[in-house]
């Protein structure tokens, strides 16, 4: 009753977490009494309702945050999707909702779940809805369907773990397609930017052509277009025993980070001239280097902090 009074009161957030902060104080019948408590005010409230206020769900997140609380205690996941079901309203509630009943095995649930995302208002997140259904077909072994359910999500996500997902589920389907040209050839042909997380296709080719060792057309890609630093990177690191096709690469990262005309930004760009000067040791390449950084000092001459900073560090 002590601490029902303080946490229903109006100086509850002067007190430690109720009632996990008095779990070991109160012991199991303590914490199931306190519980019962709570079950009772929860009974009393109806399910929340669309659209409702912050202090509408006040109450409901209150009770529903201490009893998951105690939920956890016992590792009871399904008291905890109880609980849940009575407050969720909305798209992200019932994909969450859906995930926990797929870990629970509970496949009927899930798809119950699964109706409820895809008649709800919201634009957001409808790609983890698909992933769910994929995943909810893995759970059932339904290989070739989660397979096209796969291909589909793709299709929208242009993700590279959905593209590692699509070829693992190809690979239990046994299917016989050459899954890594088609999607080449989609994104080449047919990908558009259909959400606003979509990256440019150049990057999502190129994360293929690195993961599949296509160094090649890794470099043809980017000799035409521009990629994410990190992917330029990498790709250079991966050929840098072409030194003549390599520092472009290295050059072209060096450049743009010069450009954001700020010190930490130079301080990136050394920090890279310098592990180039440590890892790439053949004649041929500390040549390219000793040429990149004559080029830096020349057209960079009036970046101060630049030039001094790099003076000291290739003395």
């Amino acid at each position: 009753d002590y601490l029902s009074d303080i946490v229903f009161g109006e100086h509850n957030d002067l007190y430690p977490e109720i009632p996990a902060s008095y779990a070991e104080a109160l012991g199991d019948d303590g914490l199931t009494i306190f519980n019962n408590g709570l079950q009772a005010r929860w009974d009393t409230l109806p399910p929340l309702r669309q659209g409702a206020s912050f202090d509408e769900k006040w109450p409901y997140l209150q009770l529903q945050r201490m009893m998951e609380d105690i939920a956890k205690l016992s590792d009871d996941s399904q008291a905890i999707i109880r609980l849940r079901e009575k407050t969720a309203t909305s798209l992200h509630d019932y994909q969450e909702l859906a995930g926990r009943c797929l870990e629970m095995g509970d496949y009927v649930a899930v798809e119950s779940w699964l109706e409820k995302c895809r008649h709800a208002s919201e634009q957001d997140y409808r790609q983890n809805t698909a992933r769910i259904q994929v995943s909810l077909c893995v759970a059932r072994e339904l290989w070739t369907e989660a397979l096209e359910q796969q291909w589909s999500l793709y299709k929208k996500s242009h993700d590279f773990r959905d593209y590692l997902t699509l070829l693992e589920l190809s690979a239990k389907a046994r299917d016989n397609k050459n899954w890594r040209e088609k999607v080449i050839h989609f994104l080449q042909k047919d990908a558009k930017p259909v959400t606003r997380w979509a990256g440019p296709v150049t990057d999502t080719l190129l994360e293929i052509y690195l993961y599949h060792e296509a160094y090649e057309d890794g470099y043809k890609l980017v000799a035409k277009e521009n990629a994410r630093h990190a992917l330029l990177l990498e790709l250079a690191w991966n050929i840098s025993n072409q030194p003549d096709r390599a520092f472009p690469l290295f050059q072209r990262v060096i450049e743009s980070l010069l450009s954001r005309t700020n010190n930490n930004a130079y301080g990136e760009a050394i920090q890279l001239m310098q592990d180039m000067a440590n890892k790439l040791q053949s004649r041929q390449q500390q040549q390219c280097h000793t040429e990149l950084l004559a080029l830096l000092r020349e057209k960079y001459r009036a970046k101060r902090n630049f030039i001094k900073w790099l003076n000291e560090a290739f003395e």
